[in-house]
């Protein structure tokens, strides 16, 4: 079954697929330091959910996306709120984030405030002993206050010297991951709590607590340089540079600029990768299926702040994205428009299929296919999008419903 949208889902990661609420197809004035895209994202919470939609984000909030700070403790207990949970990268409450923020914000659009507990009988897996049953009998799960809690102490334990959440990896090359995805929250939840006027107290408090981050971050860089994770995902930190020109520079637009600069090349070169001609790499983290569906969309992104020319023969980046998907395509693709990776991509490429792919690498495919309909404007991104929502997804939800 074929079907043509108005606007397309843009995911965020797990837990929760959808990240904003679509795709706004007109031009609109330039940006200072990066090209204005073919097509703009509607802020978060702009379009009210109905239908198949909504039902796919209640089935979020009565899972996992709206128990994990009941009772898992990198949730419940994270050092990104005063605990000492979620140690090592710091990531597991910035995941979390990236995808309740948005689930929030368009469950209250469509009029949710909150979702009645159900029973999940033997899916539960033993979960439920984090509260009672009477507890669990009578409760309801509300999305947006947790989101809020959790964002107000992040900002209200921003770091003097600007950065967010733990920072006892000031030396590590690896630290620019962790704190990313609550960067990317934290744009969402601004856009979310906004009036239309970018004057509201959140708005305010949110733009300039990422700003002062990522100007750390800048100033880090040239000392540390990045590796591991973060390296391979450069590109997700540079979005949130791009949304702070976009949307709130502060007077910094020639800091900005000159960071996305700095994290390129500090960054994996993701365009050499896919233009290799088997996706070989020294770097096997190329080949982690998540890293590689969050690079499918670095052309697109480097579009907006390299127009000159992308330094790989006479093709533009809108042809290196193009040819990126026609190429999994051929050497790993799965009819449901993603391809192999069950963790990295098959030893010797392959379609076979006996091989899978994951959730997460489902999540960021969605995610990097609507960018790069945002930036170029190719129907073809959008209705790869829309391919993996409709098959790929629905069999990565594990849940008495389906999946």
């Amino acid at each position: 079954l074929k079907l043509q949208f108005l606007y397309l889902i843009a995911p965020a990661r797990l837990p929760n697929m959808f990240r904003a609420a679509g795709v706004v197809c007109l031009l609109v004035a330039s940006t200072v330091g990066v090209l204005t895209p073919r097509s703009r994202p509607l802020p978060v919470g702009n379009v009210r959910p109905k239908g198949w939609l909504l039902r796919q984000l209640v089935l979020q909030s009565e899972g996992l996306s709206g128990h994990l700070s009941m009772f898992w403790p990198d949730i419940q207990h994270s050092s990104w709120i005063g605990g000492a949970a979620d140690l090592g990268l710091h990531e597991r409450v910035p995941y979390w984030l990236n995808g309740v923020v948005p689930l929030a914000a368009l469950l209250e659009a469509a009029g949710v405030k909150r979702v009645p507990e159900t029973d999940h009988g033997d899916h539960s897996h033993g979960h439920r002993h984090a509260y009672s049953s009477a507890q669990a009998k009578n409760a309801s799960v509300d999305i947006a206050l947790q989101v809020d809690r959790y964002i107000g102490y992040i900002l209200d334990h921003q770091g003097a010297n600007g950065w967010l959440g733990p920072d006892d990896h000031a030396s590590d090359p690896g630290q620019y991951w962790g704190p990313t995805n609550v960067l990317q929250a934290l744009t969402m939840w601004a856009e979310w709590k906004d009036d239309g006027t970018r004057t509201t107290k959140e708005w305010t408090r949110a733009a300039s607590a990422v700003l002062r981050h990522v100007l750390l971050c800048g100033k880090r860089l040239p000392n540390t340089g990045m590796n591991s994770w973060a390296q391979v995902r450069w590109q997700d930190l540079a979005l949130v540079v791009e949304w702070l020109l976009d949307n709130a520079p502060q007077g910094m637009e020639a800091e900005l600029t000159a960071l996305l600069t700095t994290l390129r090349a500090a960054g994996e070169d993701w365009e050499a990768f896919f233009e290799s001609p088997d996706l070989t790499a020294p770097n096997g983290l190329t080949r982690h299926n998540v890293n590689l569906a969050q690079g499918l969309k670095t052309a697109a992104v480097r579009a907006r702040f390299e127009p000159g020319g992308t330094g790989h023969g006479n093709y533009t980046w809108a042809d290196l994205s193009a040819r990126r998907m026609k190429k999994l395509d051929a050497l790993n693709g799965l009819p449901t428009g993603m391809f192999n990776g069950d963790e990295y991509l098959p030893t010797n490429n392959s379609r076979h299929p006996s091989r899978g792919i994951e959730l997460c690498g489902v999540v960021e495919a969605m995610y990097s296919y609507n960018l790069m309909y945002s930036v170029h404007g190719n129907t073809a991104f959008a209705d790869r999008a829309e391919l993996v929502a409709f098959n790929a997804l629905p069999a990565t939800w594990a849940s008495p419903r389906g999946g």
